[in-house]
């Protein structure tokens, strides 16, 4: 596997994936578990759901009031490791193709987060 070039932050909110493949879109609930400047690892919620890799996605959920929607791509899935749902997968955000505001505020609330996190 490839190193990572930025930190993961643990991180536990609802959101949900809107996902396009060539049969038409879908949403689909996760449970955003990790956050980091490039990326999100989230889990699946729904049993029947397996996403392949590579499919562009957008990604939203919420923190303290902020609502982030980020363009990614699906990086990997798998099943999971944990009992958080039935597939883990990961996501590399495509931050050059979101909206210049989004972009920004999220940005400033990751560094504050992994800054917290450092204590």
């Amino acid at each position: 596997p490839r190193a990572r070039r930025y930190p993961r932050v643990p991180y536990d909110a609802r959101g949900e994936m809107r996902l396009r493949l060539a049969e038409g879109s879908a949403s689909i609930p996760v449970t955003v578990r990790s956050v980091s400047c490039e990326g999100a690892g989230v889990a699946l919620l729904d049993q029947s759901q397996r996403v392949p890799a590579g499919p562009s996605v957008v990604i939203r959920f919420r923190s303290d009031g902020d609502v982030f929607e980020l363009p990614a791509r699906v990086a990997w899935c798998a099943p999971a490791e944990q009992p958080t749902g039935p597939f883990d997968m990961g996501v590399r955000y495509q931050l050059s193709a979101a909206q210049p505001r989004m972009r920004q505020a999220y940005a400033r609330w990751i560094v504050e987060l992994i800054r917290a996190l450092r204590g």
